[in-house]
């Protein structure tokens, strides 16, 4: 099944990486811009490696993550 969100290790990320994206390194001053990513989405499910763990996250702000999911997206339906 799909693995829930854990809101607590997301805040816990975001403030260990000072709100600061891990991809382009731009810190935000509005927090609300940055985002907790999974690098294999959650709605893949447990089975499939979609958990909220921190080896499958990493912090991000909205456009690289936006650019991240859109590429992830491409990838995986152009291997159908």
């Amino acid at each position: 099944g799909r693995h829930s969100r854990n809101s607590k290790l997301s805040l816990y990320l975001k403030q260990y990486y000072d709100y600061e994206c891990q991809s382009c390194g731009i810190g935000q001053t509005n927090v609300t811009q940055i985002t907790v990513s999974h690098r294999v989405p959650l709605y893949f499910g447990v089975d499939f490696g979609g958990v909220d763990k921190l080896y499958n996250m990493e912090v991000l702000c909205r456009f690289c993550h936006d650019k991240y999911e859109d590429k992830f997206d491409q990838d995986l339906f152009q291997n159908e």
